[in-house]
């Protein structure tokens, strides 16, 4: 079989665009020069995208005299004279245009698997280190860096007064992903898109809140969730989510002789969850492309259903390489990386993040957003940042049942709000109150 490509596409696409200004715009914004295959199509478009950057009209003279001032009229000009008599109506543009684009990526990865497949064999010195980079040039090739559309805003506000309309009307609710707390009366959930970030000091309970939403939206509100562990196996996971679930006391797990309650407990767990979808990854050493990988997988695996994600946590990610930059570059420029995943997955990303330990010499302890200085300002990154708090962590004349949430920051919330909530640590579960300080 010849190498993926389909001239008839390319043909009318730049025929198109000689001919319909509009059809030229559009070339322009999807495409490269390198996704045309023949390569007398690609010296053309790159002539007519250098004509519509300079903001000067594309016809077959304009090209030609932007061929030849290049040096290479010579080479495409019976291309040009062919593409006169080619006109196709530009009304069929978006379906040239996908049939150009689906081929330039499937010629991509058979170049990427090449190179991949020669650099296997020549036995590289990390083993990991190739798989994630391969992994990242691939997904680069499912997800390039193109511009989001213009859209007319009467579109969205029709979608808005939709949403807000079902509302009104009792229907389902359009709010994002709950958490089952108080804090869901004013966040009104997590949206497709969002980067949220839990913080807070070691062993605040951040892991154990995170585990609380996870199992809420997947068996309360039956979602598909996707909960990465970097730092505790799936067993213990498991254990946890079996405690919240069932509010099976976790001490238990370590005890040879169970009553018949407790029997009775897991029983339920496992016989009422048995259709739920709570999927949970414990690998400790990711990349954030390859986490990025494990996520489209699943996300294909659910039928392009992935509700909810969950990555705890931040500064146990890896970077995929290290060399020159100190560790706070790194979290930076996987920050980054973070903030670009749920708008890719069109899902809402929970990260847990630690706190640095400058806090505990001030008096008041709650979570700050400066507390993530020197942790690659993830903060500036996300859309909402929450903080977990444990007061008896500092002061032990306070109770060791309160556990605080703190609306740190929100695009379209306001911040500020601590919502104090009830903490039971045997069974790891976290309820609510309904006052707010």
């Amino acid at each position: 079989m010849g190498v993926p490509h389909n001239l008839e596409a390319e043909e009318a696409v730049l025929s198109g665009c000689l001919f319909d200004e509009g059809a030229l715009g559009r070339a322009v914004d999807s495409l490269y020069p390198e996704d045309f295959y023949h390569v007398k199509h690609k010296m053309i478009f790159q002539a007519a995208c250098d004509l519509f950057s300079a903001n000067r009209a594309v016809d077959s003279i304009t090209l030609s005299e932007q061929l030849k001032e290049a040096g290479k009229l010579s080479q495409a000009v019976d291309v040009i004279s062919g593409l006169m008599g080619k006109y196709s109506s530009a009304a069929n543009i978006d379906h040239w245009l996908k049939i150009i684009k689906d081929q330039s990526a499937l010629r991509q990865l058979i170049q990427k698997c090449n190179t991949y497949i020669a650099a296997a064999q020549e036995s590289p010195e990390s083993v990991d280190g190739l798989l994630s980079q391969a992994a990242g040039e691939i997904l680069k090739i499912a997800n390039p860096d193109t511009q989001s559309q213009f859209t007319n805003t009467i579109s969205t506000f029709e979608e808005i007064y939709s949403e807000l309309e079902q509302d009104a009307s009792g229907g389902e609710p359009s709010t994002g992903v709950l958490t089952g707390l108080p804090i869901d009366e004013h966040v009104f959930g997590f949206r497709p898109g969002e980067m949220v970030l839990l913080v807070g000091f070691t062993n605040s309970g951040k892991t154990a809140m995170s585990l609380n939403w996870a199992v809420d939206a997947a068996f309360n509100q039956d979602l598909n969730v996707a909960f990465i562990s970097l730092e505790m196996n799936k067993k213990s996971l498991t254990e946890r989510v079996i405690s919240i679930h069932s509010e099976f006391k976790k001490d238990k797990f370590r005890k040879s002789v169970l009553k018949k309650d407790d029997w009775t407990k897991l029983t339920s767990f496992g016989t009422g969850t048995q259709n739920k979808n709570l999927w949970v990854c414990d690998y400790p050493r990711l990349t954030i492309n390859q986490i990025r990988a494990k996520l489209y997988n699943l996300k294909a695996k659910l039928n392009n259903k992935l509700d909810v994600v969950f990555i705890d946590y931040f500064q146990k990610i890896r970077s995929e390489s290290s060399y020159g930059r100190s560790r706070q570059q790194e979290l930076g420029e996987i920050s980054s990386e973070l903030q670009a995943l749920p708008k890719q997955l069109n899902t809402p990303v929970v990260i847990m993040c630690q706190l640095n330990r400058g806090m505990i010499q001030r008096e008041d302890k709650r979570p700050r957003l400066g507390d993530l200085r020197e942790a690659g300002d993830p903060e500036q990154d996300a859309d909402i940042v929450i903080g977990v708090h444990r007061p008896y962590q500092f002061d032990k004349e306070r109770s060791e049942r309160l556990m605080e949430l703190n609306i740190m920051k929100g695009r379209d919330i306001a911040g500020g709000r601590v919502y104090q909530l009830n903490w039971q640590p045997e069974i790891l579960k976290v309820e609510g109150k309904t006052d707010w300080i």
